[in-house]
């Protein structure tokens, strides 16, 4: 209802209060408030991606959406294929030497 109202703050809002808890059965909700808001307000989803308090959602959808809306440094975050990770690798010149740095450090062999 909130969104064919689009009243976004508002859905995005309940459903942040109402997942607080990160269960498993909100991985579609979750997938949704994030894919709204990278479409619509990118730095509200850069906002709770910052936060690290979600992590049920659909990854690689939410890295495509972050890709494509030029957010490379959460669509790293999410990625795990290493396709998709050398081709948003090829935008290190808008990514943070530091994060690329811990980034690389991290990656397996």
């Amino acid at each position: 209802m909130f969104l064919q109202r689009n009243r976004i703050q508002e859905y995005t809002s309940l459903l942040f209060d109402c997942m607080r808890d990160n269960k498993p059965e909100d991985a579609n909700y979750q997938t949704k408030v994030l894919e709204v808001n990278i479409m619509i307000a990118p730095q509200i989803a850069e906002s709770i991606m910052q936060m690290k308090i979600w992590n049920q959602y659909n990854r690689p959808k939410i890295a495509a959406l972050c890709e494509q809306k030029g957010m490379y440094q959460r669509a790293l975050e999410n990625y795990t294929e290493l396709k998709d990770i050398k081709r948003v690798l090829l935008n290190s010149h808008v990514l943070p030497p530091d994060f690329i740095g811990e980034y690389l450090g991290k990656m397996s062999p």
